[in-house]
Formats: C-alpha cells, sequence, structure tokens
C-alpha cells in the first residue's frame, strides 16, 4: 500500500483567507482610529460577560472535614492515608502541601536557621537564670513578632515590631511588670511540619511551663493552600507532640484568626456563593471550620483547652460580625494594637487557668 498524498495547495482559498485577515486587521484599525473608546468598552463588556458567565458556572463547594477527629488521643490515632484531600481547591496536586504529620526543617534558608538559633538562646538564657516559665508560646510569625523579630532579624526592626515586643515584655515578663513568665518561640513563615521538628530537636529543652499555647496553621492554609483536614491534623499532631513530651502541662490551641476578602470584613460562610474562584478563595469558611474542629476536640480533653481569636479581633455590626479592622497590619498579622488587646486576653486566660490549678 502506498502512503496516501499530503493535501493539495488550493491558491484560491489561501487567497481568500489572507484577504479576509487582511480586512479584519484593517477595520479593527478603523475603529482604534476613530471609535477607540467604543471598541475598549465593547471589549470590557465582553470581558465582563465572559467572567460573569464563568463564575455561574463554577459551583461553590463549600469546606469539609469528613472525619471526627475530636476523641483523638495520640499520635497515632493520626493517618495521613485517610485525608480525603490535600489541597484547598480539592484534589492532591494543585498545593505544596507538605506531610502534616512529619517533621521538617527548613534549615537550607538563612533565616530560618538563624531565628531557630535565636529560639535556642532564649530557652537556654530562661534555663541559666533559674526562671520558671509559666507560659511557652510556640507558632510561626505571630508568635516571632512577640519577640520583636523576623526570621530571626531584630536588629534595624521596624517601629511597629518593637512596640510588640515591649508589650510582650509588659505582659510576660516579671521584670516588665507583668503576672507571668513567657518565653516566644516562633519562626515567620512556619508551617504545622517544621513547628514540629522544632519541638522534636531542641525546642522543648530544659523549660517545663505550665502552658504551652499553640499557634500554627495560617501559613499551611493560605500559603501551601492545604486542605482544612490537612491544616487541622498538622495541628492536632503538635499538641499530641506536647501532650507525650510534657503530660502535665496545660496545652491551649490558639484559634486561626480570622481573614476574610469581604468588603468591611464582614465574615460570612456565604462568600462563595457571591464571589467565584475567578476572584480567589476566601479563607473564612475554612478558618471557621478549622476553629470549629479545634474547639471540639479541646472540648474532649482535660489538658487542652481553645482560645477563640474572635472574641479580639471581631464586633458585632450592622452586616453581621466583622473583622476590627484597626487591630489589623494586613488581612493576617495584627497590628501593635492588636497585639496589645490580644496579649490582655491571654494574660486573662491564664489567670482564669492559675485560678483553677489553685482550687
Amino acid at each position: 500500500k502506498t502512503k496516501s498524498s499530503p493535501t493539495s495547495f488550493d491558491e484560491n482559498t489561501y487567497l481568500a483567507d489572507v484577504d479576509c485577515i487582511a480586512l479584519t486587521g484593517t477595520y479593527l484599525s478603523f475603529l482604534l482610529s476613530y471609535h477607540k473608546k467604543a471598541l475598549l468598552s465593547a471589549f470590557c463588556l465582553a470581558g465582563v460577560l465572559l467572567l460573569l458567565g464563568f463564575s455561574a458556572t463554577t459551583s461553590y463547594k463549600a469546606p469539609t472535614i469528613v472525619r471526627d477527629y475530636s476523641n483523638i488521643d495520640s499520635e497515632f490515632d493520626l493517618k495521613v492515608g485517610l485525608i480525603d484531600h490535600w489541597c484547598l481547591n480539592g484534589g492532591d496536586e494543585s498545593c505544596t502541601c507538605q506531610d502534616p504529620l512529619h517533621p521538617l526543617s527548613l534549615s537550607e534558608v538563612p533565616g530560618w536557621t538563624k531565628a531557630r538559633k535565636k529560639n535556642k538562646e532564649l530557652i537556654a538564657s530562661a534555663v541559666a537564670s533559674g526562671k520558671n516559665i509559666d507560659v511557652a508560646f510556640v507558632g510561626d510569625a505571630l508568635t516571632e513578632l512577640w519577640a520583636g523579630r523576623i526570621l530571626g532579624r531584630d536588629e534595624h526592626a521596624p517601629d511597629e515590631v518593637k512596640r510588640i515586643k515591649k508589650i510582650f515584655d509588659k505582659l510576660f515578663t516579671k521584670d516588665g511588670g507583668g503576672d507571668f513568665e513567657g518565653i516566644p518561640l516562633g519562626i515567620a513563615g512556619d508551617s504545622a511540619p517544621q513547628l514540629l521538628w522544632r519541638l522534636l530537636n531542641g525546642e522543648m529543652d530544659g523549660i517545663n511551663p505550665k502552658v504551652w499555647w499553640v499557634e500554627i496553621g495560617i501559613g499551611d492554609l493560605a500559603r501551601r493552600e492545604c486542605s482544612e483536614e490537612v491544616v487541622l491534623l498538622g495541628i492536632l499532631r503538635i499538641v499530641e507532640e506536647i501532650r507525650k513530651q510534657k503530660p502535665s502541662a496545660k496545652i491551649v490551641i490558639n484559634g486561626l484568626i480570622p481573614t476574610t476578602k469581604v468588603r468591611g470584613g464582614v465574615l460570612t460562610d456565604e462568600i462563595g456563593k457571591r464571589f467565584k474562584r475567578w476572584t480567589g478563595k476566601d479563607l473564612w469558611p475554612s478558618i471557621n471550620l478549622i476553629n470549629k474542629n479545634l474547639q471540639r476536640f479541646a472540648s474532649r480533653h482535660t489538658s487542652i483547652e481553645y482560645f477563640d481569636p474572635m472574641s479580639v479581633f471581631v464586633e458585632n455590626s450592622n452586616r453581621g460580625q466583622r473583622i476590627i479592622k484597626h487591630f489589623m497590619r494586613d488581612p493576617i498579622h495584627p497590628n501593635s494594637d492588636g497585639y496589645q488587646q490580644w496579649g490582655k486576653a491571654i494574660v486573662k486566660r491564664l489567670k482564669t487557668m492559675k485560678g483553677e490549678r489553685n482550687a
């Protein structure tokens, strides 16, 4: 059998195509020259209609955590093989999630190594001074800012960061006039696996605080775009590690600080029905779901408590609950005023816990 011959060249068809392209180009040039505003308006209108059409065909899927993790009693009860989906937008491939149960360092990042060294120095100083630590704060950037630094850098720190450090010293050091002695062990950018690695590699050694205050998870959710279930497992794995190593201590899980893309900072689970995926995913429904699961878990364990950040960063309005904007530096990080209110609320909780211990 012979191969089939290629399609023959049709000169008339080719010339017709060229004429059509040339005519279209000439017409567009004419419109741009004499009707630029009208043409641009038409393009904008077409774009809006295209986006609205895409939005209308994109179904909103409310965040879900299929399994009940409230009765978890050890790290061995947590299984990554049971995770329904790893990524915030569904599936397992569209995110940069790390195994929430596996410790992972970022020792290749100079800033991370520097920050970890600073944390170890804080611990060594506390041990050398003989201070009894009442509360150890462990977490990410929100916790590292209590120490007046970002990724280990405290030299030439912005005034806002210095103010946060002063607030910490006043509330959580007895030398500064506080009722409690605290130590901030955070590193900016950490996800749960990095915090777990630090706890397993020296950041629990030599200190025995009465309370471990855990603040982690927003990096897993917002930066790595992990699913709500993955974020929850990462937090629970850290809690279980602290419980194992420090069985006589109390643990407080700080819920994820609320954030939203809704104008005015209004918190609503209906956001996905009004703003579809092409506008970017709003994190509040996911944060709300994670926090509810953390609260349920804490309620079933006598050595664990949940701290609700809504009590600090949210107020009621005629549109419903909304974030207090003047407490926030950006959608995720509080400013010094926010830290002041947060710190006072933490002190209040610690006093309540101390009273219960002494009763």
